[in-house]
């Protein structure tokens, strides 16, 4: 399982540098961020020629990141309450997210 993180690690200077000057950098940075600011603003995240804009690999990281997030809020606010095997089982749940997460990014690298 930390084969895959090694591997991600090993690979990010080559995926991080750039030979591009700062300051065009930063226009692309800021011509990525308008083009998804305004794909928010389409409906229901349709484009005009009627297909999904977001592969379903995105969407489901976007699940699993909000339903870890959901987990950890459980755990804060009913920790006293809750009995040592839910504790169990909601971490290996956010775990199994995480290692989800890590697989599907790995694909779409």
């Amino acid at each position: 399982e930390t084969r895959r993180f090694r591997d991600i690690v090993a690979s990010l200077p080559e995926s991080i540098l750039s030979v591009d000057s700062v300051e065009s950098e930063r226009e692309r940075e800021r011509a990525a961020r308008d083009e998804a600011a305004d794909s928010v603003d389409d409906q229901d995240g349709i484009t005009d020629e009627g297909t999904a804009e977001f592969p379903d690999v995105v969407n489901g990281c976007y699940r699993i990141l909000k339903n870890n997030e959901i987990m950890g809020q459980i755990l804060r606010s009913k920790y006293g309450t809750i009995t040592r095997d839910k504790i169990e089982e909601i971490i290996k749940i956010v775990a199994d997210g995480g290692l989800r997460l890590v697989n599907s990014a790995v694909k779409v690298i």
